[in-house]
């Protein structure tokens, strides 16, 4: 008698793991400017939250200590933005205590994301230049990843069908 159990499918699970993993790097490279946006804007908001903390606090106390801090945080949102224009890349009023927040937020990348999946397309220029004259960017990369993908899930199933038929 035959055995009637069936092997599972593993070029078929495959095949859907890498649809679902080449989908969603087609989304994040699609939507990168937009998460490193975010990331930037949550960065940081973090950086500030402790200034932020005490502003709110002596608002709601009513203190006058309020408006201080607050032109302290419009000194290091300048500082940040226009560290050329300071002498020692601070505005001149800041305090020596708030220039934690400056170097904080200086450090801050705006283009984490990107920056990430650019650099790791630069490995492919050697290839890119030589069959079409030009840099590699993330939709290269993301090109590579799919036909490597779509090769291996092909192999796969060469396989399956040939153990199949064989047996």
């Amino acid at each position: 008698m035959q055995n009637t159990k069936r092997k599972s499918p593993r070029a078929l699970y495959f095949a859907v793991v890498a649809g679902v993993f080449v989908l969603a790097l087609f989304a994040a490279f699609f939507w990168a400017h937009d998460i490193d946006t975010r990331l930037a804007e949550r960065r940081r908001a973090a950086i500030l939250a402790p200034l932020n903390k005490k502003i709110a606090a002596a608002e709601i106390a009513g203190l006058a200590a309020a408006k201080g801090l607050k032109d302290q945080r419009e000194k290091i949102l300048q500082s940040v933005a226009e560290p050329a224009k300071f002498p020692g890349g601070y505005h001149a009023y800041l305090l020596a205590e708030n220039r934690i927040y400056v170097e904080r937020l200086r450090k801050v990348r705006e283009h984490p994301f990107s920056a990430v999946a650019d650099g790791a397309s630069v490995w492919l220029n050697p290839v890119l230049r030589l069959l079409f004259d030009r840099d590699a960017d993330r939709w290269s990369l993301f090109g590579f990843i799919g036909v490597l993908l779509a090769a291996v899930s092909g192999i796969l199933y060469y396989r399956a069908a040939k153990r199949h038929r064989a047996g």
